[in-house]
């Protein structure tokens, strides 16, 4: 495993600079489908942005995306199940939109996957029970990219 520390401000694009440092996409290849799962946390104050470094910002999802699009990557998903909380009025959707992710989304003609409304199917392995989200690209597990 490689490591890449830049400092953002000295690079147009500090996340691709950062992947292209480390071969991070040495793997990747331009037919792959590609899960882009963002951390989002929406309070009741919909006026305060949590500070830089605790949720993945609109920027820095657009440097990822336009750094998998110059690797030639088309097939791009960017899903996220943000907490489902009535009282405050937030769900994922109201997340990507307060977050300017569904802009980002948009720009670029990327699909947004809600996974609080996706459907899930339990799957038992040995004595492990796992729950199997169903979209429209093939799962996603720990971390990895499938094809």
């Amino acid at each position: 495993m490689s490591v890449a520390l830049i400092k953002r401000e000295n690079y147009d694009n500090p996340i691709k600079s950062a992947i292209d440092l480390c071969k991070g996409f040495s793997e990747l290849k331009p037919d792959h489908n590609v899960l882009i799962k963002p951390n989002l946390v929406m309070g009741a104050d919909r006026k305060i942005i949590p500070p830089f470094g605790k949720v993945t910002t609109a920027s820095a999802i657009e440097n990822l995306i336009q750094a998998l699009l110059d690797h030639g990557c088309r097939k791009i998903t960017i899903g996220e199940g943000a907490i489902l909380n009535p009282e405050f009025g937030s769900n994922t959707h109201s997340a990507m939109k307060f977050s300017g992710i569904d802009k980002v989304g948009k720009k670029y003609g990327i699909r947004l996957e809600d996974f609080e409304t996706a459907v899930y199917k339990k799957v038992k392995i040995d004595a492990h029970t796992f729950y199997h989200i169903y979209m429209k690209l093939p799962m996603i597990t720990n971390n990895g990219w499938v094809q």
